[in-house]
């Protein structure tokens, strides 16, 4: 498939044109060899158990080619590193001899010879047969697999079955001991009699339920679905203390994700206001969107933190300069690496919205929500002022 587009959003999963922030966050599987790659295009989504994504690395200068990566994240997890490769490929670091079974098939390295050998067991081999891969690997709290061939759908459903059973498969107290917990009960074993074999698709209960477009009936339903409450977006809106700076119209949510209250609304000109309250922050108004690389090296931006590769690639605009730059600080900055697209980000009072011209259906709801939850965990801690900033008129 030469284009995930139509797929992607088939799926209600977010799709991505260009996601070069994306090489910032995973370095391994390959990526790290040779340098200019770029990011074509990429999705994020929900499969099974957990979070995915997949994005497509053109060569750069590497002579062996570009890569197609899959990857699921494990809520919590920090993994240490560990590489997986077929026997007769080449593997750099430190070597761990797991066992027979394992190393007539493959090779692993890891600095951590105790967590490799606690994952790769019996009941996790399996699982690495199902499909053909360059590398399989953990990095952050993600597992990824890596290939040099161009993945259609059905390769794309093929690599993310098998990375779902390899995690599922993986010791509990393994993954606890990291960091991480199943987020649902934990299915039986992949050595259990009766798993789907590796040609199989994934079944209809591991791909999204949400509605796929994005009419009132189908915000309604899914707020249903969730225990949300469904109402306007000028009831939201006019509820905010801290107005994001837009005019609203049409649907709205309101509900908890994680221990934070979200919100959402239909607004013009921007279409769509995706938001997060942290009771009790006292944020300034910063506004945050992509910049022109080009311009910025050249001219600079408005407000800057000092950090190049930051200041080069979002743009910053404030009426308190001193505040957004207390505000921007080392691990909030770090999500960007992961942002989605959006036309802006406005930070206000006790709220981070995310502001976007992509028309937005229920599916792609949470995926955005946990951009922002993981934005709102990592600002400081500022005393809430006194009395509100004023306002500025909103306008369409």
């Amino acid at each position: 498939m030469d284009d995930w587009e139509p797929w992607a959003r088939q799926r209600a999963w977010l799709f991505r044109r260009g996601w070069h922030h994306i090489l910032g966050s995973f370095r391994g599987g390959g990526l790290g060899a040779g340098v200019r790659r770029a990011v074509e295009q990429g999705f994020e989504g929900r499969f099974g158990n957990y979070a995915c994504l997949g994005f497509r690395a053109t060569a750069g200068t590497d002579v062996w080619g570009g890569f197609d990566v899959v990857g699921l994240r494990v809520p919590g997890a920090q993994f240490p590193p560990l590489t997986v490769v077929p026997v007769l490929a080449t593997l750099e670091g430190p070597r761990v001899d797991i066992g027979p079974d394992f190393d007539l098939e493959w090779q692993a390295s890891s600095p951590s010879q105790d967590f490799a050998r606690d994952v790769l067991v019996l009941d996790t081999l399996p699982a690495l047969r199902r499909v053909e891969f360059e590398y399989l690997w953990f990095e952050r709290d993600a597992v990824l697999l890596s290939t040099r061939r161009r993945l259609d759908q059905e390769g794309v459903d093929e690599a993310l079955t098998a990375l779902h059973a390899f995690v599922e498969a993986i010791p509990v107290e393994v993954l606890r001991a990291v960091g991480a917990g199943r987020p649902t009960a934990a299915r039986p074993s992949i050595s259990t009699p009766g798993w789907p074999t590796a040609t199989l698709r994934p079944s209809p209960r591991i791909r999204p339920t949400a509605p796929l477009d994005s009419s009132p009936e189908s915000w309604r339903t899914w707020c249903a679905q969730r225990g949300w409450v469904f109402t306007t977006a000028r009831d939201i809106h006019g509820r905010l203390r801290y107005k994001v700076p837009v005019a609203a119209e049409g649907p709205g949510f309101v509900g908890k994700f994680g221990e934070l209250p979200v919100f959402g609304f239909g607004a013009v000109p921007r279409r769509n206001v995706v938001g997060v309250r942290v009771p009790g922050l006292g944020m300034p108004r910063v506004t945050i969107h992509t910049d022109d690389r080009l311009i910025a090296e050249l001219i600079g931006g408005g407000v800057e933190v000092g950090d190049h590769e930051f200041d080069i690639a979002w743009r910053i605009e404030s009426p308190d300069p001193d505040g957004a730059l207390r505000l921007l600080v080392p691990p909030a900055r770090a999500r960007f690496d992961e942002a989605p697209p959006f036309d802006r980000l406005w930070f206000g009072g006790d709220a981070v919205a995310l502001l976007t011209s992509h028309a937005l259906v229920p599916g792609d709801v949470d995926g955005l929500l946990t951009w922002l939850h993981s934005v709102a965990s990592n600002l400081p801690q500022p005393t809430d002022p006194p009395h509100p900033p004023k306002e500025p008129p909103t306008g369409r």
